[in-house]
């Protein structure tokens, strides 16, 4: 017999910085909502390389920002999970 079966919705952004020679990604983020269980929410967040270490101290401030819009989107998805059971 087949288990009930759960929709899990992934959201990713990265925090990216321009230099003159390219796009350097500083930190990439992912937030995952299981739709059957909404309180069952994480955020996650990964420092993409060690090159970018030093370009990543001077947009800390940046980087911190970009990390505060990206969870208020994933508790906004979360409370659209809430939402649908509801209904």
């Amino acid at each position: 017999m087949l288990s009930q079966s759960t929709k899990k919705v992934t959201i990713t952004a990265s925090s990216i910085v321009e230099t003159e020679e390219k796009k350097v990604v500083l930190e990439n983020y992912t937030a995952t909502v299981d739709s059957a269980n909404p309180e069952n929410l994480s955020i996650n967040k990964f420092f993409p390389t060690a090159e970018s270490k030093d370009l990543y101290k001077d947009h800390r401030t940046e980087c911190r920002e970009d990390y505060a819009v990206f969870q208020e989107k994933a508790y906004a998805l979360q409370d659209e999970m809430f939402a649908m059971l509801e209904k």
